[in-house]
């Protein structure tokens, strides 16, 4: 079975970056990949995650709550990001990233719902 959420923007980019961060984080130190990085690659996975449970619900309320839920991991995301940013171990350019994901994941929150 291939679910349509994997098409959507919004999913295929975070699960990009995540899968990119799992590589990174992968050669980060053990004290940093324990604290910071299990937190970040959490974070991180979830807004994928939340954004194939939303597509998979029937009524367009639930749908909209787990895509909102998926903003607040990404917003999460970007906490972690920071931290890594500021400690060295990442460079800014992953936090640009999140814009590009942030865009058609309110476009999946602020979708009309069917007309009654």
């Amino acid at each position: 079975m291939r679910s349509g959420y994997r098409r959507l923007a919004a999913y295929e980019k975070a699960a990009r970056l995540g899968d990119d961060l799992h590589r990174v984080v992968h050669t980060w130190r053990p004290l940093d990949q324990r604290t910071l990085g299990t937190q970040l690659l959490n974070a991180v996975d979830s807004i994928g995650a939340n954004i194939a449970e939303g597509a998979g619900r029937f009524t367009e309320r639930d749908r909209r709550r787990f895509f909102i839920i998926a903003r607040g991991s990404l917003l999460e995301t970007e906490h972690w990001l920071a931290r890594a940013e500021a400690r060295g171990l990442l460079p800014q350019e992953y936090s640009g990233r999140l814009d590009d994901i942030a865009r058609p994941l309110a476009g999946l929150i602020n979708k009309p719902g069917p007309k009654k």
